[in-house]
């Protein structure tokens, strides 16, 4: 029995690990100042209508805050700032190019300390309207992956997140694929034809290789124009409630690695636990997994 024990911790650590990603947001703890700080310079900066020290504020959590318009270029003062969490809001334009003046949000920080609070640190800015190009000194972030660099799952970094805006290709290559998430490209200046709406999004033909979606109340059938993002590496649709029969427009996507379980490596395109009708295309029909067929014809 005793030679469980080291075991039992490692398997409570992953557990731990995968199941808290983020952060826990304390609505009683003031994440604006640092605790017993002693102003220097006196400076503050005024954020949507709060005054911020310069030398104490290191925290600063406005997610779903209401916030609007576009992020004021004076943040970039904040320069002890080692966690920034904007999102849930309804910010727009592009990101300021004062925040990477903000050297310590990417610093090492015990994100999984289990013997006291957790240290936060990071930037986060998904689910807003922001816009324009992502600059390529975002290469310069360190992105730090912790427990999630499982094949199981996505890389997405623990201290960053940018994904659900309107952020417009070129993308940087260290941003592109998973870390970038989901961009609206719809208001990118894209004609018609370069562009494919798929339950309500616009995506990229030349620009997407990922669609990542198991799990999110998509209903009704695949739109036969799934086929034109021949770019796709990744196509992940499980677990929705997705009817009709699939397109075989579907077997233009060449670049996918199909598999039949919705527990398989993130590289894989899954499509099971669905309500998809028979018959399949060929090029998918050993690897529909489980589809619930009752109201199938």
């Amino acid at each position: 029995m005793k030679k469980l024990y080291p075991l039992l911790s490692v398997l409570f650590l992953i557990y731990w690990g995968c199941n808290e990603p983020r952060f826990m947001y304390d609505s009683n703890y003031d994440y604006g100042q640092t605790d017993n700080c002693e102003t220097v310079t006196g400076d503050t900066i005024n954020l949507w209508g709060v005054d911020y020290s310069v030398d104490c504020t290191t925290e600063l959590d406005l997610s779903n805050s209401g916030l609007t318009g576009e992020i004021p270029p004076e943040i970039g003062n904040l320069i002890n700032l080692s966690y920034l969490n904007l999102e849930d809001n309804q910010l727009t334009g592009s990101i300021p190019p004062e925040i990477w003046n903000l050297t310590k949000l990417d610093g090492l920080f015990n994100y999984f300390n289990l013997f006291g609070p957790n240290e936060k640190g990071g930037l986060f800015l998904s689910n807003n309207q922001l816009s324009g190009v992502i600059p390529d000194s975002i290469c310069n972030f360190n992105f730090i992956f912790g427990y999630s660099m499982s094949p199981f799952f996505p890389p997405t970094p623990i201290n960053f997140s940018i994904s659900n805006n309107k952020f417009c290709p070129p993308y940087s290559s260290c941003i592109e694929d998973y870390l970038l998430g989901y961009q609206d490209m719809c208001s990118c200046g894209f004609d018609d034809d370069d562009v494919v709406d798929l339950w309500g999004k616009c995506y990229s033909i030349e620009y997407t290789t990922v669609i990542n979606l198991p799990d999110s109340g998509l209903t009704g059938e695949i739109p036969p124009e799934i086929g034109n993002l021949t770019n796709l590496t990744s196509l992940r649709l499980e677990s929705n409630q997705l009817t009709g029969e699939i397109p075989e427009s579907i077997c233009n996507l060449t670049n996918l690695t199909w598999s039949s379980i919705s527990y398989s490596p993130h590289t894989y395109s899954t499509i099971t636990f669905n309500q998809l009708c028979p018959p399949y295309p060929s090029c998918i029909e050993d690897n529909v997994g489980t589809q619930d067929t009752s109201d199938c014809p």
